[in-house]
């Protein structure tokens, strides 16, 4: 009788664990070094300069996602999960409190790509919970002004970064190869833009060009 109690407690207690292990997974959110790669320069047959995403679980208990490299046409991007190859990785285990390293690369298709831009995305399933990080490369040969870092110091004295491509200085873009754009431009108070007539400018989904810096007068009144 003793016996059997005891493997009733045993069997209560595992399951118990478990239910609430399970639970937790079910809702468990991952974050990231960055919510976008970008690639600066790719090459045709070589490849990019390899770029690293690091995946963080601050929970407290032990994650398992499913890591999915979604691919296109016209680029080759690959992956690798903590020194394991593969656009498809199952079932990878991120410790409490810990993290593991994605590489990626991306190789252009030559001859066979007409994009100026070439986007994809890695897609975490953990549980229920879906994220993704977006991956964006230079396609075709062209002017890309790509995000940036930019640092302000709100009013409280700490510093915020703020991403998009800054023009400090006066400059021309002339019509010798297309202008790309990725995310926003914004033209500094002290700088002029001068775009030459024929001039190509190519604005990818929720991008545009800010003449002077909104910025500099939200980091004021509202951070």
């Amino acid at each position: 009788m003793k016996k059997y109690f005891f493997s009733l407690i045993v069997i209560t207690i595992f399951f118990a664990c478990k239910k609430d292990i399970m639970e937790n997974d079910q809702s468990a959110t991952l974050y990231f070094s960055n919510d976008t790669i970008i690639f600066d320069t790719s090459f045709h047959s070589i490849g990019t300069p390899t770029k690293t995403l690091t995946v963080y679980n601050r929970n407290n208990f032990n994650v398992f996602t499913d890591i999915s490299l979604n691919l296109i046409n016209g680029g080759n991007f690959r992956m690798n999960v903590d020194g394991v190859a593969g656009n498809n990785h199952s079932t990878i285990e991120i410790p409490a409190k810990d993290s593991i390293f994605i590489f990626l690369e991306v190789t252009p298709n030559e001859g066979g790509n007409d994009e100026f831009l070439l986007t994809s995305n890695i897609e975490f399933t953990t549980g229920i919970k879906e994220q993704d990080v977006k991956l964006v490369s230079p396609g075709r040969n062209a002017n890309f002004h790509l995000p940036q870092d930019n640092m302000f110091m709100n009013n409280e004295g700490d510093t915020v970064i703020v991403r998009y491509f800054s023009i400090k200085e006066d400059q021309t873009w002339t019509d010798n190869l297309p202008h790309v754009i990725y995310g926003q431009v914004i033209i500094e108070p002290e700088a002029t833009l001068t775009i030459e007539e024929g001039t190509k400018i190519y604005f990818h989904n929720n991008s545009g060009i800010f003449v002077g810096n909104p910025l500099i007068i939200l980091m004021h009144t509202q951070l």
